[in-house]
């Protein structure tokens, strides 16, 4: 069809395989592609099977709290908790981002709601600094390493 552009692309591949570091480049980019699309799926994975148990933990709490609290409804209202849930979308296997950091279900009461919403767990600083794996990370910071070479 165009052949300008096959002629452009065969020799800019010539190019490309005759210096081994950018194969060498490339197929470590290759690897850490299929790691982050492995890692996210499964990141993911976890977390929506969490999510699918809420409603049945959900539900032992509220017959929990019915049979204890059953003659005064003020004191099953306090005590009783909700939880949230932040269901990920269908791309967030691809770019995890900070789903890994804040949390995807919380476990509130109706007393001060907005303090609850931003408690998250203690985690190990170093990792946090480490940061995700993550496809988004490859295409906007490896690739274009590996295209400058």
């Amino acid at each position: 069809m165009n052949t300008t552009f096959y002629k452009l692309f065969a020799i800019e591949y010539k190019r490309f395989a005759r210096n081994p570091i950018s194969i060498l480049g490339f197929i470590v980019v290759f690897t850490i592609g299929v790691y982050a699309i492995f890692h996210g799926k499964n990141t993911i994975a976890h977390q929506e099977e969490t999510i699918d148990t809420i409603a049945d933990i959900q539900e032992q709490e509220l017959a929990k709290n019915k049979q204890f609290f059953s003659d005064d409804l003020s004191h099953f209202t306090y005590y009783q908790f909700y939880y949230t849930q932040n269901e990920p979308s269908e791309w967030a296997a691809f770019s995890i981002g900070q789903r890994d950091i804040n949390n995807y279900s919380l476990k509130v009461r109706i007393l001060a709601v907005e303090g609850q919403l931003y408690d998250t767990e203690l985690a190990n600083p170093m990792t946090l600094l480490s940061g995700n794996l993550d496809l988004s990370f490859l295409f906007v910071v490896l690739i274009p390493l590996l295209i400058i070479s």
